[in-house]
């Protein structure tokens, strides 16, 4: 759909791809829909971090499950961090 591919998407080119597989009147109503729900910023363009934003399913994203497991890997990523900081800081003892 990015016809100049510029990484963003506009309301023409929307309009250009969604005409492709509905009507002209159908496509314009979806359009205009995209834009004001996806559009955040309103600069008439639908850049990356909006299309990703609108595309993932928040509730998904935000199970409990995958928030369990994202805070076990910041713990373990945490033990990590300390044992590597001791061992540092321990060299830098023995070298005084």
């Amino acid at each position: 759909m990015d016809k100049n591919n510029d990484g963003k998407l506009s309301r023409a080119e929307l309009l250009e791809g969604f005409s492709e597989t509905m009507g002209a009147t159908a496509a314009e109503i979806e359009v205009e829909r995209i834009m004001a729900n996806c559009d955040t910023d309103k600069n008439g363009h639908i850049d990356y971090s909006e299309f990703i934003n609108a595309t993932i399913d928040k509730r998904k994203l935000l199970s409990k499950e995958r928030l369990k497991a994202a805070f076990q890997l910041f713990d373990r990523v945490s033990v990590v961090f300390n044992n590597i900081l001791r061992m540092t800081m321990g060299l830098l003892m023995l070298k005084n």
